[in-house]
C-alpha cells in the first residue's frame, strides 16, 4: 500500500509540473474498455462481482492518450469493484457526450456505475481533493489517500475533457468523464503543437513540411 501510495504522488507531481506528456492519438474507445475490463474478469468472479459493459457500435475514436485512459478507467472501475458487495454489478457505458450539444467540439462519455456503498453529498466535494478524508464511501473504508482520483481529474482535464460523480448514499455510484473525439484537422494540429512543445522542452531540432494542392488539380 505504502508503495501504491509513492507511486500515486510521483504521477501527480510529474502531472502537475507538466513533465509527464502525452502521447495523443486516434484510439477506440471500445478497445481501452476491453482491455480494462479483461484485467478484472478473475476478480469479479472471486468476488461474485457482475462485470458489464455498454458501448454501442460505430462511436467516433478518441483523441488520447490510451495509457493514461487506461489508467483513469482502471482506477474507476478497481474502486467499484472494491466498494460493490457479492451480487453487486459494475458497468462501463460510453457514448456521445450529451455536452457536445453545446459545443463545436464532440467528446466521449465514459461512465463506470456500481451497486455499492454510495458517497454522501458531502463526501462527494472532497473526492477530487488531495488526502481527504472521507466519513463514507473509498477513503474511509479503505484508509486510502483519495490520489487515484486526483489524477484521473488531472489526466481528464489535460485531455480537454472533465470528470464528476453522480451518487447517492448507500444508492451505488456513477463515475463519469469526457474525452475529446479525433477530428481531422485541429487533431492534426494538437498533434504538431505537442511535437513542438517536446522539441522545445528537449532541446532538439524539429523540421515541417506542408504539402497543399495546387488549386482546381485533384490529388491522386
Amino acid at each position: 500500500r505504502l508503495g501504491r501510495i509513492v507511486n500515486d504522488l510521483l504521477d501527480l507531481s510529474k502531472i502537475e509540473s507538466g513533465k509527464i506528456r502525452l502521447r495523443l492519438t486516434s484510439v477506440l474507445i471500445s478497445k481501452i474498455v476491453t482491455r480494462v475490463m479483461e484485467s478484472f474478469e478473475h476478480l469479479a468472479k472471486t468476488n461474485k462481482i457482475e462485470l458489464e459493459s455498454n458501448i454501442p457500435d460505430g462511436l467516433p475514436p478518441i483523441f488520447a492518450d490510451p495509457d493514461k485512459i487506461i489508467q483513469v478507467l482502471t482506477n474507476l472501475i478497481g474502486n467499484s469493484m472494491k466498494f460493490t458487495p457479492p451480487g453487486g454489478k459494475v458497468t462501463v457505458t460510453c457514448g456521445l457526450s450529451p455536452m457536445t450539444k453545446d459545443t463545436d467540439k464532440k467528446y466521449i462519455e465514459i461512465s463506470v456505475s456500481d451497486t455499492g456503498l454510495g458517497i454522501s453529498e458531502e463526501d462527494q466535494k472532497k473526492l477530487f481533493k488531495k488526502f481527504s478524508q472521507l466519513e463514507t464511501g473509498f477513503n474511509h473504508r479503505s484508509g486510502g489517500t483519495g490520489l487515484g482520483l486526483v489524477i484521473s481529474k488531472e489526466i481528464a482535464e489535460r485531455h480537454g475533457g472533465r470528470i464528476w460523480i453522480s451518487s447517492e448514499l448507500y444508492k451505488g455510484a456513477t463515475f463519469s468523464f469526457t474525452i475529446p473525439v479525433f477530428e481531422g484537422t485541429s487533431a492534426y494540429l494538437a498533434l504538431i503543437q505537442q511535437e513542438i512543445d517536446r522539441v522545445k522542452k528537449d532541446g532538439i531540432d524539429l523540421s515541417l513540411v506542408l504539402i497543399k494542392p495546387k488549386s482546381g488539380k485533384k490529388l491522386s
